[in-house]
């Protein structure tokens, strides 16, 4: 009676092994390419907006200098400075900005002098718990 069962020899389960091995590793493949393609996609689509809402953000604005400052974080060879300049319309940063085509902040700091009112051409946001300020990019006039 158990006869009439066909069984697979051992070379032929061991082949079907094999190739079902071979068929979860390349599924495998396929979905690690695939999360690879989305996390690409999703830095890639992060950093585009990023700098979109950054470079969006240029305006002008009026305001009084009423205070200047040179701020440094850091320690030894890895020391950061920026100027912050504290006015009547709040806070900007002076820095130099690679994306902006801006490598004059320390001259436009010296142009700055205080109670005189100034418009500024800025780029930015205040994001008070990264410490972060709209960078003065240029005077466009002073009054």
């Amino acid at each position: 009676m158990f006869d009439s069962i066909p069984t697979a020899s051992a070379s032929q389960r061991a082949e079907q092994v094999r190739a079902a091995t071979r068929r979860r590793q390349k599924r495998a493949k396929i979905v690690t390419y695939m999360i690879g393609l989305i996390v690409a996609s999703a830095v890639s689509a992060g950093i585009a907006m990023g700098i979109h809402a950054y470079t969006s953000s240029d305006r002008q604005v009026t305001v009084t200098v009423q205070n200047e400052n040179r701020v440094c974080t850091g320690s030894g060879n890895s020391v950061s400075c920026q100027y912050l300049i504290y006015t009547s319309g709040g806070t900007f940063k002076d820095t130099d900005s690679l994306l902006a085509g801006k490598f004059s902040s320390s001259d436009l700091y010296g142009q700055l002098q205080i109670g005189h009112t100034y418009t500024l051409e800025v780029r930015g946001y205040r994001i008070p718990f990264l410490s972060e300020y709209p960078n003065i990019l240029r005077i466009v006039a002073a009054t």
